[in-house]
Parts: C-alpha cells; structure tokens; sequence
C-alpha cells in the first residue's frame, strides 16, 4: 500500500487503521461515569456550567447537556426532529472541481461503498448530535477488503471525553491527563463541528432551568397541599397512646386512602388549599415555545417562523 496523507499532506499511521485511538487510554476509564449536575440546578450552577468550558474543561457542561436531552421531553422532540431531518435527503460524493477520468471513478466508487454502509443513516444522526453539543466525534473502525481500506464502524463518543489545548480552544483534544490533551489520529475520526458561534445547548440551558422551576413549585404544592386535611378529635381524658393511634389512623388514611376507626370517632376532611398554577402553565409554555424557535426556527406548529397566539387566563386582550 502505497503512503497516504491527508489533504495537508500529514502521513497516516497503519496502526490508526488498526486500533482505535480510544483503545488503549487509560484515563478515558475514569471519564466512563456521566455525572447529572443538573439534579437541583439554579442559576449559580448554570453559570459555572457555562464559564468552565471556556477554560477548556467541556466535561462541566457535556453532562448537564446530557441530561437536558434525556430529561426534557419537548426539547427531546424538537431536537430530534431537527437531526432527523436530514435523513430522507439525497447525497451523493463528488470529484474535486474539473476530475480527472480516475476522479471520478473513485468519487463513484466512494459514493457506493457509503451506500453499502448499514449504519450510516446512524452515523449522520450521532455527527447531527453537534447541533446541541457544538461538536461530536465518531471514531472510525477500518477493515481491509481486496487491498483496499474501508470503513466498517462508527462508535460515537460521549463529549465528556474531550477537551480543548489551551493554545486554541478551537481545538478539539482528546483527553488523555496532559495539559492540552491528544491529538485526534488522522483519519481515525469524523469531527463534526456546529456552525454556529456554540451549541444550542447553551442556549438552551436558559429555558430548561426556568422550566424546571416552573414545574418544580406547583409539583411540591401538589404533594403537601394538593390533598384534604383530615381532622380528628380527642377527649381530655386521652391516654398518649390513643392520641398516637389516632394520629397513625389519620395518616395512614391519607396514604392508603382507607383505613379503620373506632366507631367513636368522627374524621373531618377540609378541602385542599386551593393556588392559581396559570402563572406556571405560562412560563413553561414559554419555554417550551422558546426551545421550539431556537431549535428550528419557529414554532413548532408554524414551520415558517410565524408566532402562534395564546390568550391565558387573566390576560387582557
């Protein structure tokens, strides 16, 4: 086989063809174990999620991020719809500008050899993971096939197992416990970087937040408050042990929604506390509605960008 070079003319190494870069570092096994930082998140979290990665360190707001799409499930949806878009579109590899006749044969055969691919459609789908992350890495698995090597696999990898070199922090490392971090092995990646000034994730973190402050209060309301008291008396001549029982009787009424009682005794329900929640549908339907507009542009019902109008209880027209 003759040398190979990249389009700066850097030399392939046959060992990038053999073994994945990630294969046998070490370090990357402490970088296993996702953290969920966005458990009980606030504004103070948010901002050091969002200042560290300036630093370099992209690990602080790859798990958050993780869990913004895993947990939220309108943004889920939208971002989902925006990467599976791509999928049903034509593609094709083309030559260089005026090819050469084996230009093109090549530009063919490549074109075909990707058609062939089982996962290719998978492997757009994890690049489009750029879209929210900023980037994303897929490292590549080579078989050689009638002295020809080609693609065989595609392992996406989580964001937290990059950072960037101090000296760029356009640069995308790998982390390996040095400084700046290593390399990417030439022709043992595909780096997908989103043309954007970052992801939409930092965008988004914004809207997540205030959507889960927004579900968080009514939800707790809900569990203290959302079910009638129940009220019981006792005489003045009760022992601490049928004041006891009678307190057991009561909440395990709440719980079990049943229980016994002596024939005696008379429980009262109250109504539960009544609380206006209009104000939390509002601002998580502004999220939401936010979330939608920076995914793709508009609403999600408006694919042209045009504004749906709500009227909310206690608005004025």
């Amino acid at each position: 086989m003759g040398m190979l070079t990249d389009i700066y003319g850097r030399l392939l190494r046959r060992r990038t063809l053999t073994q994945p870069q990630t294969a046998d570092d070490r370090h990357l096994r402490y970088q296993q174990l996702t953290e969920h930082p966005s458990l009980g998140i606030d504004i103070r979290r948010v901002y050091d999620i969002l200042s560290e990665p300036e630093q370099g360190h992209l690990v602080r707001q790859a798990d958050p991020f993780f869990d913004m799409d895993e947990h939220d499930g309108h943004l889920f949806a939208e971002m989902s719809k925006r990467r599976r878009s791509v999928m049903p579109l034509a593609w094709r590899i083309v030559p260089p500008r005026h090819p050469s006749s084996q230009e093109k044969t090549m530009a063919d055969a490549a074109t075909e050899w990707f058609s062939d691919l089982s996962e290719f459609e998978t492997l757009l789908f994890d690049l489009l993971d750029a879209i929210g992350h900023g980037f994303a890495a897929v490292e590549i698995g080579w078989k050689q096939a009638e002295n020809i090597w080609l693609p065989c696999a595609f392992y996406k990898r989580q964001q937290r197992w990059f950072q960037t070199a101090t000296h760029n922090r356009n640069a995308i490392r790998l982390i390996d416990g040095s400084l700046d971090g290593a390399e990417l092995n030439l022709f043992g990646w595909l780096l997908h970087r989103h043309q954007a000034k970052s992801g939409l994730f930092r965008v988004l973190v914004w809207t997540y937040l205030f959507k889960n402050i927004a579900a968080r209060d009514p939800a707790g309301f809900l569990e203290i408050y959302g079910l009638p008291t129940r009220v019981d008396t006792y005489s003045d001549g009760a022992s601490e042990e049928e004041k006891n029982m009678l307190l057991w009787a009561l909440r395990d009424l709440g719980h079990n929604a049943g229980g016994i009682i002596h024939e005696r005794a008379a429980i009262r329900f109250e109504s539960a506390a009544q609380r206006q929640v209009d104000p939390f549908q509002y601002m998580m339907h502004w999220c939401e509605s936010s979330q939608s507009k920076v995914v793709l542009g508009g609403h999600p019902d408006h694919p042209s960008g045009r504004q749906e109008q709500h009227q909310y209880p206690g608005q004025r027209t």
